[in-house]
C-alpha cells in the first residue's frame, strides 16, 4: 500500500475504489510564472495552478488518484510525444477548488522548438484532454549547448552499460525518448516512400534507434543493414534485433563494409555528419553514392553556421559551412534540400537533408 494512501486511510478519508466518471474530468491549468527556454537535459520546477471545474472532488491518493503529467511535443514529431514523470496532487481537490503545484520537468536531450503540454490524468484511466478538458500548451524551446570533446569513440562505448541503459549513449535521456525518436525517424522514411519491402542502410546505427522501428515495419522482402564504428554497438544490435533480413557490421570512419552489388532505397546518416570532419564526410558521401539505388535517397542531418566557411568544433559537435557541404554533394553528383530543421541556438542550425542523385 502506498504511503499516501495509508496516510489518508489513517485520517479516515475515503479513498475512491473506482474511476471517476467522465463528467468529473473537467479542469483548468495555468502557469504561475512564465517558462523560459530549457537547455538540453535541464531539470527545472514549473509552477502551475490547477482548478477543479467539475462537481466532484479529485482524490490525491489511491488507485485512481489524479495526477499531473507533461509531454514534450515537436512540431514534426509523433502524436504521442515524449512523456515525463507524473506528479500527484498535494492533497484532495474539492469541486471548484484551486491548488498550486510544482512540476519537476526534465527537458529532452534533443534540442528543438518544442511545445510543453501539461494535462491532468487519472491513474489507471484517461487523460482529461481525452474527455474534453483542454490541456495547457506552452511554446518552450529546448536549446542545445556545445558538448565537450568526448575523446575516443570506443572509450565512450566501453564505459556504457547497455543492458541497464541502451539509450543515453546515443543521445536520448530516457527509454521513452529513445522510443519517440525511433518513431520520428521511421516517419521520415515512410513520408519519403519507404515501403515494407524497402532496403535500408543505417550508417551509425548505435543501439538501434532506427532499427527498433524498422523491425516492426519491414517485412520479409525488405533488407536492413546497420553499421557502426563501435564493435560493442554492433554486437548489442545483433543480440537485440535477430530478424534474418537484418544485418550488422563494423564500419571504418570513411568506408562501409558493403560490396558494390548492393543498392539501397534509403541510406541514413543520422547524427553522423554532426561528428565527422569535412574530409571524412566527403569520403562517406562517396560511399553513399556508390551504394545508392538509382531512385534512392540519402537522409542526413548536419550542423550549419553562417559563421563557418568549412568546419569548426570537435568530434562531439562538428559544425560545417553550408556552401562547403553543398560543394561536397556536387562533387559526388548529389544534391540536397532541407526537409525539416530542428532548433539548436540563434546561430547554429540543424537541418535534416534529403539527398538525391543529380540528373545527368
Amino acid at each position: 500500500m502506498e504511503l499516501r494512501e495509508a496516510w489518508h486511510r489513517w485520517l479516515g478519508k475515503r479513498v475512491p475504489s473506482s474511476a471517476l466518471p467522465d463528467a468529473c474530468l473537467r479542469g483548468r491549468i495555468e502557469l504561475v510564472h512564465p517558462v523560459p527556454p530549457f537547455a538540453v537535459g535541464d531539470r527545472r520546477k514549473v509552477s502551475i495552478a490547477i482548478a477543479n471545474e467539475s462537481a466532484c472532488a479529485w482524490p490525491s491518493a489511491g488507485e485512481h488518484r489524479v495526477c499531473v503529467g507533461y509531454w514534450w511535443r515537436a512540431d514534426h514529431g509523433p502524436d504521442s510525444g515524449i512523456e515525463g514523470k507524473r506528479t500527484p496532487l498535494r492533497r484532495d481537490l474539492a469541486a471548484g477548488g484551486i491548488q498550486r503545484l510544482e512540476l519537476r520537468v526534465r527537458a529532452p536531450n534533443t534540442p528543438d522548438r518544442f511545445w510543453l503540454e501539461i494535462d491532468l490524468v487519472q491513474q489507471g484511466g484517461a487523460r482529461f484532454a481525452e474527455r474534453g478538458s483542454a490541456p495547457l500548451r506552452v511554446r518552450c524551446p529546448v536549446i542545445g549547448t556545445p558538448p565537450p570533446d568526448f575523446g575516443g569513440y570506443e572509450d565512450a562505448w566501453a564505459r556504457a552499460d547497455l543492458e541497464r541503459d541502451h539509450w543515453s549513449i546515443v543521445g536520448p535521456g530516457s527509454e521513452a525518448e529513445f522510443d519517440a525518436l525511433s518513431r520520428v525517424k521511421l516517419k521520415l522514411l515512410t513520408d519519403r516512400g519507404l515501403t515494407p519491402a524497402g532496403r535500408v542502410l543505417d550508417v551509425g546505427c548505435g543501439t538501434g534507434v532506427l532499427t527498433s522501428a524498422l523491425a516492426e515495419f519491414l517485412d520479409g522482402r525488405g533488407r536492413y543493414v546497420g553499421t557502426d564504428l563501435s564493435a560493442k554497438a554492433v554486437e548489442f544490435c545483433r543480440r537485440r534485433y535477430t530478424r534474418p533480413n537484418f544485418e550488422f557490421a563494423v564500419n571504418e570512419i570513411t568506408s562501409l563494409p558493403i560490396g558494390d552489388g548492393a543498392a539501397f532505397d534509403v541510406i541514413a546518416f543520422f547524427s553522423v555528419f554532426t561528428h565527422t570532419t569535412a574530409e571524412e564526410t566527403d569520403r562517406l558521401l562517396g560511399e553513399a553514392e556508390r551504394l545508392l539505388a538509382p531512385n534512392g535517397i540519402i537522409l542526413a542531418d548536419c550542423f550549419f553556421s553562417p559563421e563557418v566557411a568549412e568546419q569548426s568544433g570537435n568530434r562531439a559537435m562538428r559544425v560545417l559551412g553550408e556552401q562547403h557541404f553543398q560543394a561536397l554533394l556536387a562533387k559526388h553528383r548529389l544534391r540536397g534540400a532541407p526537409i525539416g530543421e530542428s532548433f539548436w541556438d540563434g546561430v547554429v542550425r540543424r537541418p535534416m537533408l534529403e539527398i538525391t542523385r543529380r540528373a545527368l
